[in-house]
């Protein structure tokens, strides 16, 4: 998805919404190109509680901390990155203790 823009030439191009994700890796199997900053982490362990949740609990703060940046840049693990429109995170272990406990 993303925004339509006309150009000088009035050619059209997409322009993608700067979208960030961590968590569940199944989002990157899903929309593998979405995503300008991404953290998957593997899902596929029901036992496993502490991995992804661990890792969003890791990056989030970084992600979330461009929102109020104004567009400033920020410490980021990619170039163009200075702000996220979207940030999806996806925490697992509450979902994995339902299905396995």
């Amino acid at each position: 998805g993303g925004k339509t823009s006309t150009t000088g030439g009035g050619a059209q191009q997409q322009q993608r919404t700067k979208t960030a994700f961590v968590g569940d890796d199944t989002w990157i199997d899903l929309f593998p190109h979405q995503f300008y900053d991404s953290h998957p982490f593997p899902s596929f362990n029901t036992r496993d509680l502490d991995t992804v949740d661990d890792g969003c609990s890791l990056h989030l703060p970084r992600l979330l901390q461009s929102f109020g940046s104004g567009g400033t840049p920020i410490d980021a693990d990619t170039a163009d990155n200075s702000f996220f429109e979207v940030v999806v995170a996806h925490f697992l272990g509450v979902d994995h203790v339902g299905h396995t406990y």
